[in-house]
């Protein structure tokens, strides 16, 4: 099975030069835990992910202003991402070694096509008594 059987395709995203408190406004708007950081140019190419534990360990743990940061000064920077063409257990292993539960996925041209939740991949195990 391919990613881009699984895979969402409603990425929320966001650009590195908005604050942090309109990271959290979207977040909130469109109840996710985490937005992919795309580069401004293209507005397609994910270069990083904030996450709602960046915004509680980066800014309300050091009392720093939240519209005084942006999205680029706390963003993870080792953004790992999956192309659509790739096997489910490839992605799934990669999550495992990266410890993440999420991860963009991209097409031939690397932008943004979609999110790989590893929750969606075992409702589809579980789904298809794969297990």
């Amino acid at each position: 099975m391919k990613v881009a059987e699984v895979c969402r395709r409603d990425p929320i995203v966001i650009d590195r030069f908005r604050s942090i408190q309109q990271a959290a406004e979207i977040m909130r708007m469109q109840r996710v835990e985490h937005l992919v950081v795309v580069d401004d140019v293209s507005g397609k190419v994910p270069i990083g992910i904030v996450t709602d534990g960046d915004l509680v360990i980066e800014i309300m743990a050091d009392k720093v202003n939240p519209e005084a940061v942006t999205v680029g000064d706390v963003m993870g920077l080792d953004l790992h991402t999956v192309s659509e063409d790739q096997e489910i257990e490839s992605a799934l292993r990669l999550m495992r070694e990266k410890g993440v539960h999420h991860l963009p996925v991209v097409d031939l041209k690397g932008q943004l096509s979609g999110m790989l939740f590893a929750r969606d991949l075992m409702d589809r195990l579980i789904d298809e008594k794969v297990l």
